[in-house]
């Protein structure tokens, strides 16, 4: 494979690793934090892309005259052989193919992780603090799912109480049959990203995968029931279907 070829595989991935930062696509696969070291990376790629291209054309030697017996051109009456001719193209062949994986993110977007990866994880939170901010005004106030979690179940200043809350999330089965409002929380990529569940009492069934916004009031959290996950619950008083959200994942 020629530094051609080489500089412009980089140049390809360096474009799609900039692209996906800039037009949000990433946050489906990294935190939103981390976007910009995907732009840094990019731009290194881009950066070598381009030095390679320039050296090579300034390097490049100028054309000569001379055939070998089998047609193949010479540098300097030197002998190509026609079989390492042969097996230079395919060499570039298959580097071109590494371009694929690289391509297939411009023209088919993939989705967030869904119900599918929620069913690997039991949906708990753990506990992070011990105190907890006071909340936003607002009837209903909306709050992410592990805020609302953690408040549920750890928070013993009763920050909730008298309050109505908005979440958003989509639906994956229950452990009981029914569905639970979830939605992935990551460390730092997709890779590690766990479930956090909010058990909707009273809401109607709608499928998996569906995103819907529930509006409601805060139960008590309920007792640790054996190995089972113990997971907040909301009265639902409102359910909507939404769309999904830019940025899918629980901040």
């Amino acid at each position: 494979m020629n530094r051609i070829i080489e500089s412009s595989i980089l140049a390809a991935v360096g474009s799609v690793a900039v692209t996906a930062a800039v037009t949000g696509l990433a946050v489906r696969f990294v935190k939103p934090g981390l976007t910009w070291y995907l732009v840094a990376a990019g731009a290194v790629l881009l950066l070598m892309a381009v030095h390679g291209i320039l050296g090579e054309a300034l390097s490049a030697p100028a054309p000569s005259d001379d055939r070998t017996a089998d047609g193949h051109h010479g540098l300097g009456g030197e002998t190509v052989d026609a079989e390492e001719g042969h097996a230079h193209d395919h060499v570039s062949r298959v580097g071109w193919l590494m371009l694929v994986p690289f391509l297939l993110i411009g023209f088919v977007v993939p989705p967030p992780l869904g119900a599918y990866s929620a069913g690997r994880s039991g949906g708990e939170v753990r506990k992070t603090s011990s105190a907890f901010a006071p909340l936003p005004s607002g009837d209903p106030v909306e709050l992410t799912l592990t805020d609302y979690s953690q408040r549920v179940l750890y928070d013993d200043s009763g920050s909730l109480e008298g309050r109505r809350v908005r979440l958003v999330g989509f639906a994956s089965p229950g452990r009981d049959g029914g569905w639970v409002l979830t939605r992935m929380a990551m460390s730092c990529c997709a890779a590690d990203a766990a479930a956090i569940k909010v058990v909707p009492d009273g809401a109607q069934s709608v499928p998996a995968d569906t995103w819907v916004a529930l509006e409601g009031t805060p139960l008590p959290a309920p007792e640790q029931q054996g190995n089972a996950p113990r997971l907040a619950h909301l009265k639902v008083e409102q359910l909507t279907r939404v769309s999904v959200p830019t940025n899918p994942y629980d901040l």
